[in-house]
């Protein structure tokens, strides 16, 4: 397997995880997340975090560049022709 496989492959776990746990009622969510009694448990509770600010910005990243794509059509559609051309848009 090379590097792009194994990436792809770990995104997918990840993922499936994070699916797994969004699931679950927020009582076993906490019950998994938050044993004392298990170094395993901070470790999951660390990387849950880290994929919810993760996610969040990525979300955010997403509704920008929706955001940009729609101003730039705007601006675009504003230009002549000619002016497109020197601009080498078309």
């Amino acid at each position: 397997m090379n590097d792009e496989t194994n990436l792809q492959l770990l995104c997918e776990l990840l993922a499936h995880i994070d699916d797994k746990l969004n699931k679950l009622p927020v009582k076993q969510q906490e019950d998994i997340l938050f044993s004392a009694q298990s170094s395993m448990s901070r470790k999951l509770t660390d990387w849950w975090e880290a994929q919810t600010r993760a996610g969040r910005e990525h979300e955010r990243l997403m509704k920008q560049a929706i955001k940009d794509e729609k101003e730039r059509k705007k601006i675009l559609a504003k230009l002549t022709r000619r002016e497109k051309e020197l601009l080498r848009l078309e």
